[in-house]
C-alpha cells in the first residue's frame, strides 16, 4: 500500500508504557512479580498440598534499586523469546498451570512502573539466559519493539541450586524510589504478602523481604458447639475441559476488625482480603 494511502494509528511507545503502568498500585506490581515466582514453585512441585521447603523468594528494595530472586526453576529461552516479554498473550501461547495471569502484562508492567533500567536472568535445568533494557534508549527507537538477549546458554546442565530467576530494576522513578525507601510502605507490603500468599508460606515457601522472613497469617472460622460455618460448592461449565469450581464458606472468627470481611481466593492466591466496602456499596446500590 503506498504511503499516501496509509493512516498511521500505531501508538507511541511512551504513550503505551504510560497507559500500561498508570492504574496498577505499586504494591500490586510487586505482588505480580511474586506471583510469577510462585508459578515457578508450583511447576517444580505440582499438587495442591505440595511441600515447598527449600524453595525461596528474596525481595529487596530501597531508593536505588528493586531486586527479586528465586530458586523456583526458572523459565526457558523459548518462553523468554516468544511469550514472557510480549505485551499481551498471543494466540496459541502455552498456558501456565495454576497461574492467575491471563493477559500477559504483569511482569512488564511492574518493570516499567518501577524504573528506567532493568535486567533479568533465568536458569533452568539445561538453559541460561540474561537480558537488560535501558528504557529511555528503548523508547527512543520508536519503531523497534523487540528486546535483545545479552547471553544464551543451552548446551550444559545446571544444578538445582542454580535454577531460578533474578530481576533487578535500577534508576527508579522518583515516586517509586521514595516509597521503596519508606518503612511504612514496606510494613504494609509485608502484611499484604503474608495475607495474599498465606497458603504457600504455610506450605514451606520461604519469602524473605528486606532481610525478614515472612510467616503466614492466620485465616480461620469457628467450628463446634454453637458455631458452624455454612459451606456451599458448585461448578460452572462442568462438562467443559476447564470447569470452574466455586466453594463459598461463611462463618465467624475471633474478633479482629482489621481482618474481618470477605476473602476471595483463586488458585490458592488471595485476590481480595478483608473486603467490607464492596459488599456495603452493593447493598447501598440495591436499597
Amino acid at each position: 500500500m503506498p504511503d499516501e494511502d496509509r493512516i498511521e494509528a500505531m501508538p507511541t511507545k511512551a504513550f503505551f508504557v504510560n497507559m500500561l503502568v498508570r492504574d496498577i498500585p505499586l504494591e500490586r506490581a510487586v505482588l505480580d512479580l511474586l506471583d510469577n515466582c510462585i508459578d515457578g514453585a508450583r511447576n517444580v512441585r505440582p499438587g495442591d498440598e505440595a511441600d515447598y521447603a527449600g524453595l525461596f523468594v528474596k525481595i529487596k528494595m530501597n531508593d536505588e534499586r528493586f531486586k527479586i530472586e528465586d530458586n523456583c526453576g526458572g523459565f526457558d529461552i523459548r518462553q523468554a523469546r516468544y511469550y514472557a516479554f510480549r505485551f499481551g498473550r498471543p494466540d496459541g501461547a502455552d498456558s501456565t498451570a495454576y497461574s492467575i495471569g491471563q493477559f500477559g502484562v504483569g511482569m512488564k508492567r511492574a518493570l516499567f512502573k518501577f524504573g528506567k533500567f532493568f535486567e533479568v536472568k533465568s536458569t533452568t535445568e539445561n538453559q541460561h539466559w540474561s537480558m537488560h533494557v535501558d528504557v529511555d534508549d528503548w523508547l527512543s527507537r520508536e519503531n523497534e519493539w523487540a528486546f535483545a538477549f545479552d547471553e544464551i546458554s543451552d548446551d550444559r546442565e545446571f544444578g538445582a541450586e542454580e535454577r531460578g530467576t533474578t530481576i533487578e530494576v535500577r534508576d527508579l522513578r522518583s515516586e517509586v524510589a521514595a516509597r521503596f525507601d519508606s518503612e511504612f510502605f514496606k510494613r504494609k507490603l509485608a502484611d499484604m504478602i503474608r495475607s495474599h500468599q498465606r497458603k504457600f508460606l504455610a506450605q514451606g515457601l520461604a519469602v524473605e523481604f528486606d532481610g525478614r522472613h515472612l510467616t503466614a497469617s492466620e485465616l480461620s472460622v469457628r467450628a463446634g458447639g454453637d458455631f458452624q460455618p455454612a459451606v456451599e460448592e458448585f461448578i460452572f461449565e462442568p462438562d467443559s475441559a476447564a470447569p470452574v469450581t466455586v466453594r463459598l464458606v461463611v462463618g465467624v472468627s475471633d474478633p479482629s476488625p482489621l481482618n474481618a470481611g470477605w476473602y476471595v481466593l483463586c488458585n490458592r492466591r488471595v485476590i481480595v482480603a478483608a473486603d467490607r466496602w464492596t459488599i456495603q456499596a452493593g447493598e447501598r446500590s440495591r436499597s
